[in-house]
């Protein structure tokens, strides 16, 4: 997000204090109150609020409502947002390249991550790229939704789902398994699913990673189905205990079945119908790549995920325990 930057003019004719109010106003979309925004700058409310004042008579159109029950943003406003994104995205970079070292590793990293695996996995390596290099900050958001790290700020954003945008590159990092599957009480009174098709007569647990849409592979080529939601959730460890309740059918990242799966309390389903292939990625607005910051943490984490830590603790768990260690005579 762009900082108070001590210019006089930009192209256009686009004076500083218009920079500003921008920035102002990405913020009070991201934070949601005027008084989030003015202790994260440091001023006063009131500051706040005349550069969202002045921004909006610039602009000719209303951004924010204000009632007592907070702040929504009008429908221009959300027109607009991608494009403000964009353009202080822009200006910051094209800031930042002409008064730091290009080849500096250092500055703000603002990511999107996903809950479960950043909760299990990725913290840790997120924390060895900062052991790594002390002139870097992250701010690491958690969300499992599809996110375009371009509209939203991101310099990258992590995530395993298949969708791509303009002027964003995809980096694939490690594939990521996935498995249906369900409690093994779920099955007790019924015949397990055969086919994809057959799901639709099932309760199945949706997540933010797949939705209702579940899209399985067969020899008639990639096969869409629908699925009944009974419950939706946004964080898969909780889905996984939805599952191991009997509750539904679940598609789950294997780290989290795979253990379930042996000890028997989880079934894995349709083996001859696998979950379309995943790859966890990150993606990066094209122009972020400029930054060698955004290069050294992108290459890092595809050093760090040539072999996905998920499968290193995978083979630890399922590794015969070593053999028992005999005393010597001499030691008796």
């Amino acid at each position: 997000m762009i900082g108070l930057v001590p210019v006089t003019c930009c192209a256009g004719g686009t004076s500083v204090n218009s920079l500003l109010n921008l920035g102002a106003f990405l913020r009070v979309a991201r934070l949601g109150s005027f008084s989030s925004v003015a202790r994260e700058l440091q001023v006063a409310p009131s500051v706040v609020t005349k550069r969202i004042d002045q921004l909006e008579q610039e602009l000719g159109t209303r951004l924010v409502v204000r009632s007592t029950r907070g702040l929504t943003l009008t429908p221009a406003a959300e027109a607009l947002l991608p494009r403000f994104v964009r353009l202080v995205a822009e200006f910051d970079e094209l800031f930042k390249g002409s008064v730091t070292d290009e080849h500096a590793i250092e500055g703000q990293l603002r990511i999107k991550s996903p809950t479960t695996l950043t909760s299990e996995f990725l913290g840790g390596t997120y924390g060895r790229f900062l052991q790594l290099h002390s002139g870097v900050n992250l701010e690491v958001t958690l969300v499992d939704r599809s996110v375009n790290p371009l509209e939203e700020g991101f310099d990258v954003a992590i995530g395993a789902l298949q969708v791509s945008y303009p002027n964003v590159i995809d980096v694939p990092l490690c594939p990521y398994e996935v498995v249906l599957c369900c409690g093994a009480q779920y099955l007790h009174n019924r015949a397990a699913p055969q086919h994809p098709t057959d799901l639709v007569d099932f309760d199945c647990l949706t997540s933010g990673l797949f939705s209702s849409s579940w899209v399985f592979e067969s020899p008639g080529g990639p096969m869409s189905v629908e699925v009944h939601a009974r419950v939706h959730v946004s964080e898969a460890r909780v889905q996984r205990e939805l599952a191991r309740r009997g509750l539904g059918i679940a598609v789950l990242p294997m780290y989290l079945a795979a253990e379930e799966i042996r000890s028997g309390r989880l079934v894995a389903l349709l083996g001859d119908y696998p979950l379309q292939p995943h790859w966890l990625k990150a993606l990066v607005p094209r122009m972020k790549m400029n930054r060698p910051v955004v290069r050294e943490f992108v290459g890092f984490l595809k050093h760090q995920l040539a072999v996905p830590p998920w499968a290193l603790e995978e083979q630890l768990t399922s590794a015969p325990p070593p053999p028992a260690r005999v005393a010597s005579a001499q030691g008796q």
